[in-house]
């Protein structure tokens, strides 16, 4: 069974629940997914071709996003230790110079593959929330964008979203790193993020692609429609140039025709809610 072939069943959720203590139901898909996006045009083509586009965690605002998080040198200092003591028995030196060239080796081993390892990953994301201010300022270019609603529970690539998990620390990976379970280090560290971000509610879709040096932003194909677009109440066509209008009003069209509903953000009274209204679809002209 090849990496994909791991995170696209059961198999890669088990392992998970068993590793991490929790129940497998905390992995069921929502109803609703939601993916903040800008006018922007990758964002609109996204949308009429059926696609989602894929990237590297490293382009994300957390400097930890994907960060792998374990130490080895528990594991070499046995090593080093069992070296040291058949030295004795066979009568040869061991230089203290030697072993100190061996622990700074593994030290820039461990860089190269906390550095490297996932850079073949790719992934996007979503939350399970539509109302959340913040996120409404940071993904969705200052409430001028939209929110895409997804129903994925019969998309053929379900089994490859995962939940993020919060924590005051990370993952801990060693044990898999040393075992060479290195998809499962991956998964591991590619779904805990800081008790700080953890009113995202975030999933994400998560592809690894080794040895096939993908694109920075990679497109998938065939998702499914969105449910519902939810527009931002500071939207505008306006602030649109030339070619994002012309492929808005493609969008409005591919909805109309595909009777997508489209709802408006809506600041509410006496409170820090957002409401949505349903609109018209002439609200995107």
């Amino acid at each position: 069974m090849d990496d994909i072939d791991f995170l696209n069943s059961n198999l890669s959720r088990q392992y998970l629940a068993k590793r991490l203590n929790l129940p497998l139901t905390h992995f069921q898909l929502p109803k609703s997914l939601f993916q903040y996006r800008a006018f922007k045009t990758f964002s609109l083509k996204n949308i009429l071709t059926s696609k989602l586009t894929l990237v590297n965690p490293s382009k994300f605002d957390d400097l930890y996003d994907s960060y792998l998080h374990f130490d080895t040198s528990q594991t070499l200092k046995t090593d080093l230790d069992f070296i040291r003591l058949y030295g004795k028995l066979i009568g040869v030196d061991i230089s203290e110079d030697w072993i100190s060239d061996r622990i700074e080796d593994n030290e820039k081993h461990e860089d190269y593959i906390a550095e490297n390892l996932l850079t073949d990953l790719r992934v996007t994301c979503f939350s399970e929330r539509s109302d959340n201010p913040l996120m409404w300022g940071l993904y969705a270019d200052n409430n001028k964008g939209f929110c895409a609603e997804y129903d994925f529970s019969n998309y053929m690539n379900k089994n490859l979203i995962f939940p993020i998990n919060y924590s005051e620390t990370p993952y801990d990976v060693t044990s898999e790193i040393e075992s060479e379970k290195i998809i499962q280090a991956i998964i591991l560290t590619s779904t805990i993020k800081d008790n700080r971000w953890k009113d995202q509610k975030e999933w994400r879709l998560i592809l690894p692609v080794p040895f096939l040096d993908p694109e920075d932003f990679l497109p998938i194909i065939n998702v499914p429609n969105p449910k519902r677009i939810i527009i931002g109440e500071k939207f505008s066509p306006k602030n649109l140039n030339t070619e994002e209008q012309r492929l808005l009003a493609e969008f409005r069209d591919f909805l109309a025709t595909n009777e997508i509903p489209i709802y408006k953000c809506k600041r509410s009274r006496g409170n820090f809610t957002i409401e949505m209204v349903e609109c018209d679809y002439n609200v995107l002209e």
